[in-house]
């Protein structure tokens, strides 16, 4: 009779803890899915702009009218720092006793002044793997090493093509620093959609530089991202390169979009880079059936400035 109670509760015990590990399990897997749908949600949602997807008028030629519009300049992968800084105190204080902000405000002076004095404090930064916590630190000196060309930083920035951490960035600096061919083999063989989003604008740029058939095919690649934002700047870069028609029909993918800020964009890539008689009458189309107040604000605002509003 014990023999048989304390199976009893042995067995009562397993099925208790199999519930609970059940349970656990749920969880866990709860926590998991919400944390992977609420990750990049505003990214997800075709919110990030650039010069290219929402183009603004700088010229009255960027207020024209222009089939097919061509690329005159591809723009600077990583443009230099805005400003400079007072860091006299900072360059006075050891190498391991600077903060984040510190070695940032360093960086910042140095890619604004074009100062080749402190190469040997961004080399230390972009080498340095075992400041965990700095990962945006080593990044921005890799950036800012794309504005000096020498040999060192070139071999330094070849170098770092290794470091799966900031090979991307270091590819894209070599771009710019003109050496091409291995930093192309890099993204091509790394590229995904799971780069980080902000930097997925600057292998646009990086692509159009290059423009090879095989930088091309990448583009296109891109242009079917699953961020809308990220797809239409691709084809503006697409569509600036020549390849207009692709470029126009992958515009019209998005037209309907249930996103506001997306609708926005296609209205002005159509207009800005398209300019047909039928990317006019599309935009017009979508003034007409426009709900959204603000989405109409913008398009009616896209149509005046090239003359189209009664059209």
């Amino acid at each position: 009779m014990k023999i048989a109670f304390k199976m009893l509760r042995v067995n009562n015990y397993i099925i208790w803890l199999r519930v609970l590990i059940f349970f656990l399990f749920v969880i866990v897997l709860s926590i998991n899915s919400f944390g992977q749908n609420d990750e990049n949600t505003e990214r997800e949602y075709g919110l990030t702009s650039t010069s290219r997807n929402d183009p603004f008028p700088h010229t009255k030629l960027d207020s024209t009218i222009i089939q097919c519009r061509k690329l005159n300049e591809v723009e600077e992968i990583f443009s230099p720092a805005l400003w400079g800084f007072d860091i006299s105190q900072s360059l006075l204080k050891p190498f391991e006793n600077l903060s984040q902000e510190e070695m940032c405000k360093i960086i910042d002076t140095a890619w604004f002044k074009r100062d080749t004095s402190l190469l040997p404090f961004l080399l230390k930064i972009a080498q340095c793997d075992t400041f965990i916590y700095y990962k945006y630190v080593r990044k921005l000196s890799i950036r800012c090493l794309s504005s000096f060309n020498n040999v060192t930083v070139k071999k330094i920035l070849i170098k770092l093509l290794e470091d799966k951490d900031v090979g991307m960035i270091s590819a894209l600096s070599l771009i710019q620093l003109g050496q091409t061919d291995q930093s192309f083999q890099y993204i091509q063989t790394h590229y995904s959609e799971n780069n980080d989003y902000d930097i997925i604008p600057n292998i646009v740029t990086a692509l159009m530089i290059i423009n090879t058939p095989d930088a091309i095919k990448l583009l296109m690649k891109i242009s079917e991202h699953k961020d809308p934002s990220l797809a239409l700047d691709a084809l503006a870069a697409l569509s600036m390169l020549g390849n207009c028609n692709f470029a126009y029909l992958g515009f019209c993918r998005y037209i309907t979009s249930n996103i506001w800020q997306v609708r926005t964009k296609v209205a002005n890539c159509l207009l800005y880079y398209t300019g047909t008689s039928d990317a006019i009458h599309i935009v017009n189309h979508m003034y007409s059936i426009e709900n959204d107040s603000f989405v109409l604000e913008q398009i009616e605002y896209a149509l005046i400035r090239f003359n189209l509003k009664n059209n």
